[in-house]
């Protein structure tokens, strides 16, 4: 039996972003004949990305690790 040595696999050039997972805790009204309270998902993400990026500028910043 002959054995033979295989190659590793290159690794691709292309680096993919990891997609973390967002939990948000939402209080809406109670529906009424008058009202109905609505949500955007949409914008809690863009507001939470916002956030997520002022406070990451913020502590990189603070630690000097990011020239202004």
């Amino acid at each position: 039996m002959e054995l033979k040595a295989f190659d590793k696999p290159q690794k691709s050039a292309e680096v993919k972003p990891i997609k973390l997972a967002v939990r948000f805790e939402i209080k809406l009204e109670e529906s009424t004949d008058e009202k109905c309270p609505e949500i955007s998902y949409t914008d809690l993400l863009l507001k939470h990305e916002r956030k997520r990026k002022r406070t990451n500028s913020t502590s990189l910043s603070a630690t000097g690790l990011v020239n202004k």
